[in-house]
């Protein structure tokens, strides 16, 4: 997010590691850090929630509004592929 503003309920964050994508929905903030969602993430399941410390979260980086969005299947509530 690099500019210190704090993360939005609802807004989506990519965080790129070990050569791979993943985008979280921020649910909101707690007393532990922020809680997020997973949308699309490799090996994870979507829609599984996991508390990040507020600089990791801050380190990642927000979808500009028109960016490319995660394809349907893998967002929360829809049919996902199994893996081998």
């Amino acid at each position: 997010m690099g500019s210190g503003a704090r993360p939005e309920t609802g807004q989506l964050l990519k965080r790129n590691l070990l050569g791979s994508e993943a985008i979280y929905r921020v649910v909101g903030e707690n007393d532990r850090g922020v809680e997020v969602e997973v949308v699309s993430a490799p090996g994870l399941q979507a829609g599984v929630r996991f508390t990040f410390a507020l600089d990791d979260v801050l380190a990642m980086h927000p979808l500009a509004t028109g960016e490319s969005r995660p394809a349907p299947e893998q967002v929360r509530g829809l049919p996902r592929r199994k893996f081998a």
